[in-house]
């Protein structure tokens, strides 16, 4: 079976740790092999930035990213994410350091949407929460799969609600 032809129709954006920089850009190659133009190197070790400047310079027909997949859906929806900020892809961060960041929009993919509001209430000092834009999305608007279009499309009309369409009359 030839690997490349299988994964020619597939969209696959592969998550990788990379330990060694001098690795990097062999790695990013072989993807590029196998068909594959578009990675995500993970945030964990030290020399991930390193990695991915190396990919980025020597390896220009490959498309390379740091972060999460959920921080993606937030850029390609058209926002940014606070959370980037941090060093992890998945940061756990205090409430004291979400007021301090003051959004204006929070999306929640919590299992429990009638938690979540409850929880959101809770802290009316945040402009997302004080101007009812703390949103609930469906949990698995985060996680890759097969319905992603869906998710995006509903995370990008919560993000601009302006763009819904307006139903004829």
């Amino acid at each position: 079976m030839d690997v490349s032809k299988l994964l020619a129709g597939m969209r696959i954006v592969p998550v990788v740790v990379i330990e060694d920089p001098d690795s990097a850009c062999s790695l990013a190659e072989c993807f590029l092999q196998a068909g594959i133009k578009t990675i995500e190197v993970t945030l964990r070790t030290d020399t991930a930035l390193e990695s991915i400047r190396r990919i980025a310079a020597e390896v220009p027909d490959i498309v390379v990213g740091a972060g999460s997949f959920v921080d993606e859906m937030i850029a390609a929806a058209g926002a940014r994410n606070l959370a980037s900020e941090w060093s992890e892809p998945y940061p756990r961060v205090t409430v004291e350091w979400l007021i301090a960041s003051a959004p204006e929009l929070i999306l929640d993919a919590s299992d429990d949407p009638v938690a979540a509001a409850d929880y959101w209430r809770r802290w009316p000092s945040i402009p997302a929460v004080a101007n009812g834009r703390a949103l609930l999305l469906p949990p698995t608007a985060t996680f890759p799969g097969p319905f992603i279009e869906r998710a995006l499309r509903a995370m990008a009309l919560q993000i601009h609600p302006e763009a819904a369409p307006v139903a004829a009359l």
